[in-house]
């Protein structure tokens, strides 16, 4: 099996940037450099605002890298959820927004003409189980701005009980579209912000004085105020890319838990899947589960890329964009995106930006972060009951394992000098141990097989097996033990 290794950044380069180390002022200081951060960031430099961004790695590094990078109004069956939770004309507005950011994507790359592989195409939410749910959903969307139609009619290896179409949706490549734009933002790289007070960030080098900060890091990095770890929670999902298989003219997605999601990019095709909460047991190996997918319904195809992504997800289906907080009027966010990061992020930048700007948007109150509806209630609960079973579950269970039983290429938690222990044995037969709770907020880790790291059932924190921090919301890397 392949090592995990992004297709997009196989494709094109980001030129590197240098690390913050004297103390800055800017107007505004946006806190991550995915597509979210970058979209924001340039809408604000062409409006003269006096933008810096930082990023705890590399431009592009984060779950941007891994996304399927479909830019697409078709969120899966969301609009009709939306419409019960909240009301139709949200549901619509939400659905012509999502519509709007396609042509949005597409402006920007004619005008800065961005060869990334851009595509207008057709996007298909499918089922093998329910009709009455893309029924439900069509009922919704036909009321929108989006062009759809119903049809059993699909270019997929197997039929389907019914799809939704949605006609002149879009495809790209995510390296050469952010490279291109980030030659018009001033950005630091491997510039963690480890803190904020109030209009000050703190760095490990030096500290960014703003009048405005956006947190653009795909899962907020501050606790209190805004408490988005009691009402989101993560996602992971799986991609495999390969050759020798038919070219698919559109873009697929399956409404039933566990099926398959399809589109081709050059040669390739690409399988995505296999979407579980991050933390939890994985029973199979997502990659070669999606590989003998492949493999079953194109013989001859062969494994080019295999990685993997995460999802910050609400419980309205619609993202968190504006102000971070009621008693932060100068801090935003830009977060829950819920596997549909293209255009969310376009939509929650712009807003973003037009509240800067002192500009009206219709989307404001829609996607406030402080929005509140009774139907919300029990995720939230939900959400709390998860961070509850994961901190008991490191204060009060003893781990029944040991060293000894540790099986090459697994890890398991142990006590091992007196210490609870993550404890990776590589398949050269190498121990490596560290710290089993999240440095966010205390909870027990797992270890995720498949990826080779260890994750947070609370919040999604992750961390490789040697301890590294991979993604927020912990900033803090593991304690390591000899």
């Amino acid at each position: 099996m392949h090592d995990n290794k992004s297709l997009w950044g196989s494709t094109a380069t980001i030129k590197s940037r240098d690390t913050l180390l004297n103390n800055i002022e800017c107007d505004v200081l946006v806190i991550g450099c995915g597509i979210a951060g970058v979209l924001t960031a340039y809408y604000l430099a062409q409006n003269n605002v006096n933008t810096i961004v930082v990023e705890a790695s590399g431009v592009c590094s984060g779950q941007t890298r891994n996304t399927t990078a479909k830019i697409t109004s078709q969120h899966g069956a969301c609009y009709d959820e939306i419409a019960k939770k909240f009301s139709e004309s949200t549901a619509v507005a939400y659905a012509n927004a999502n519509e709007r950011a396609i042509t949005d994507f597409e402006q920007l790359i004619r005008n800065q003409r961005i060869d990334c592989n851009f595509l207008r195409t057709a996007s298909y939410l499918y089922t093998l189980e329910n009709p009455d749910v893309l029924q439900n959903e069509y009922a919704v969307v036909n009321k929108s701005d989006i062009k759809s139609r119903i049809t059993t009619d699909t270019e997929l290896p197997f039929d389907v009980k019914l799809a939704l179409c949605y006609e002149n949706q879009a495809q790209f490549n995510p390296y050469p579209f952010i490279s291109r734009l980030s030659d018009y933002i001033s950005i630091f790289e491997n510039t963690r912000v480890l803190r904020v007070e109030d209009n000050i960030a703190y760095c490990k080098n030096a500290k960014i004085k703003a009048k405005k900060i956006v947190f653009a890091t795909h899962y907020p990095i501050i606790n209190f105020p805004g408490m988005y770890f009691a009402r989101m929670h993560q996602s992971r999902s799986y991609v495999v890319a390969v050759k020798n298989a038919e070219h698919i003219g559109g873009m697929y997605y399956c409404a039933d838990k566990g099926g398959l999601s399809l589109r081709s990019f050059r040669d390739m095709l690409i399988f995505s899947g296999c979407s579980h909460r991050t933390g939890e047991t994985l029973h199979i190996d997502p990659y070669e589960y999606l590989y003998a997918q492949a493999k079953k319904y194109y013989p001859d195809s062969l494994l080019c890329y295999q990685f993997s992504a995460q999802d910050a997800m609400t419980p309205d289906y619609m993202p968190y964009a504006g102000l971070y907080s009621k008693s932060k009027p100068n801090w935003y966010v830009l977060t829950g995106f819920s596997k549909w990061g293209m255009t969310n992020s376009m939509i929650s930048a712009k807003l973003v930006t037009d509240m800067i700007l002192g500009m009206k948007n219709p989307l404001c109150s829609i996607l406030s972060p402080g929005r509140f509806n009774m139907s919300t209630v029990k995720p939230v609960l939900n959400e709390v009951a998860h961070a509850v079973k994961g901190l008991s579950k490191t204060a009060f269970r003893i781990p029944k394992d040991s060293v000894a039983d540790i099986e090459r290429g697994d890890a398991k938690v142990v006590m091992y000098g007196g210490k609870r222990c993550g404890v990776y044995k590589s398949e050269e037969g190498e121990l490596y141990a560290v710290s089993a709770r999240c440095p966010h907020m205390g909870c027990a880790l797992s270890f995720n097989k498949a990826d080779k790291t260890w994750d947070c059932p609370c919040h999604g924190s992750r961390f490789s097996y040697i301890g590294e921090l991979l993604d927020s919301p912990s900033q803090v890397s593991l304690k390591r033990y000899s």
